[in-house]
């Protein structure tokens, strides 16, 4: 999984990297100035995102009533 965040105040942005870098191991975390690789991979982000958003499929959360069905079924084969 990937995340993008934009932010406009360097105080933020450090307080959010000292957040993440929390997780060592679990995580890796680059950090990009605008420049051409990085708006390069913001426009890419933005296809995605809006072509899910914006696709005929249905989308819908699966709760914990989906997994308890995927574990009967499951136990059930």
């Amino acid at each position: 999984m990937h995340i993008a965040i934009d932010v406009n105040d360097p105080s933020v942005a450090q307080k959010i990297l000292h957040y993440l870098k929390s997780f060592k191991n679990e995580i890796a975390v680059d950090a990009f100035e605008n420049d051409e690789e990085f708006e390069k991979n913001k426009q890419s982000l933005h296809t995605i995102y809006n072509s899910i958003k914006n696709s005929p499929e249905n989308l819908h959360t699966l709760d914990t009533d989906f997994w308890d069905e995927m574990d009967s079924a499951i136990k059930n084969a």
